[in-house]
């Protein structure tokens, strides 16, 4: 690509030191900018994405190459960019050092639950989309300070978002059996970017309610579509709700994966909070789902009780069960409410969505008539070690 001046962004293209005036002042990281800058030889456009978000790849066989679609803002192609050359990076590591083995006590076809994605990841990608993640969060966490108001916002809800969902991807990938003596030591490596990422100032508490539904709604979707319980252990649970029968929720079900095809969309409730957070102003009212529309309206009662309404038609999707529960409608600095079973409510809709929807769609085929989801978690309860959110399944081990 030639160098050219960005329309949006007022800064050179690919290649010149100016690329550093997309991170932060004062402070940012000189290095690191020379470093893109130096690396980075080309970038080959690619069509816009029709959703808005950029889209990037790059290759291991063609370092220092990256294809991109037009960004929307600055700060877009900033953390596209960054994000590219993390996996350029890596590329390189992986050419000289083996950080992992084919297979090593773990199965070879194991699956990882990768917050930026759809759909799961095999151990290769994993590594590279937590690695690539590590930057993209020390990217977010400077631009806390920026200069524009606007910028500084969205930054502080990306920090809070991602920090949550690369810092948890990072312990998973750390649990590998698979990583050689060379592959600890480098994600032990990595720790040291991830200090910087707490100590900070706090997340405004709008921001970080925000940010932790969506943490919560694309784990919840992601385990609502891959995963399938125990046909047994489901029929026992229905069997004691049916009878009425006394007794203390059931912690552990097991849970298999499906393979099924990709679940298309899962970002897309979290990117509407994203837009609330960020942009409101830019929300398009009068095209959202009715359970959005009260949801960002900040009405999550009436959001919640639409999206229950919806669940006898739509059950078997993914997306009412997200919208069923407000995970984050209590500050975290309160103490949530508790159930009978002792758990928060909802919670174990957020943590166990497939324990919930298989028993919700055996007693309804049992009565003919639809449970109260919130009610049918007395008898699921959560899993012992739930947590405020739902843990990241490596699937045949959740």
């Amino acid at each position: 690509m030639p160098h050219r001046r960005h329309p949006r962004c007022g800064h050179t293209g690919a290649g010149d030191e100016g690329e550093g005036a997309l991170l932060p002042a004062p402070g940012r990281r000189r290095l690191g900018a020379l470093g893109l800058a130096t690396a980075l030889a080309a970038v080959t456009p690619r069509p816009r994405s029709p959703i808005g978000t950029v889209v990037a790849l790059s290759s291991s066989d063609a370092f220092g190459g990256a294809e991109m679609s037009a960004p929307a803002e600055a700060v877009d192609l900033a953390v596209g960019l960054v994000h590219e050359f993390r996996h350029m990076k890596l590329d390189a590591v992986l050419d000289c050092v083996d950080l992992y083995t084919e297979a090593d006590g773990e199965p070879e076809h194991a699956r990882y639950y990768a917050p930026w994605r759809d759909d799961p990841r095999p151990l290769p990608g994993y590594l590279h989309g937590v690695f690539a993640y590590f930057g993209v969060v020390d990217l977010w966490r400077r631009l806390r300070r920026d200069r524009d108001p606007a910028v500084r916002r969205r930054a502080r809800f990306e920090f809070a978002h991602w920090r949550v969902q690369t810092g948890d991807a990072y312990t998973l990938l750390c649990a590998s059996s698979r990583l050689t003596a060379a592959g600890r030591e480098f994600t032990a490596m990595m720790a040291e970017s991830a200090a910087h990422w707490t100590g900070q100032e706090s997340v405004p508490d709008d921001l970080a309610l925000l940010a932790r539904e969506a943490v919560i709604a694309h784990r919840l979707g992601w385990r609502a579509h891959y995963l399938r319980p125990s046909a047994g252990q489901i029929a026992e649970l229905a069997e004691a709700w049916l009878s009425g029968a006394a007794g203390p929720p059931r912690r552990h079900v097991d849970t298999v994966f499906r393979e099924v095809c990709p679940a298309p969309g899962l970002t897309e409730y979290g990117d509407r909070l994203r837009r609330a957070a960020c942009d409101p102003g830019g929300i398009s009212w009068s095209t959202l789902h009715p359970v959005d529309h009260a949801r960002l309206s900040g009405e999550t009662g009436t959001a919640c009780r639409l999206a229950v309404d919806r669940l006898p038609r739509e059950w078997e999707q993914p997306w009412p069960w997200i919208r069923s529960v407000s995970p984050c409608s209590d500050s975290p600095r309160r103490q949530p409410p508790r159930t009978a079973t002792g758990w928060p409510p909802g919670r174990a809709i957020t943590h166990r969505p497939e324990v919930v929807r298989a028993l919700y769609a055996q007693v309804t085929e049992a009565t003919g008539k639809a449970p109260d989801p919130v009610r049918l978690t007395a008898r699921t309860g959560a899993p012992d070690h739930a947590g405020d959110s739902p843990p990241l399944p490596l699937t045949g081990t959740v």
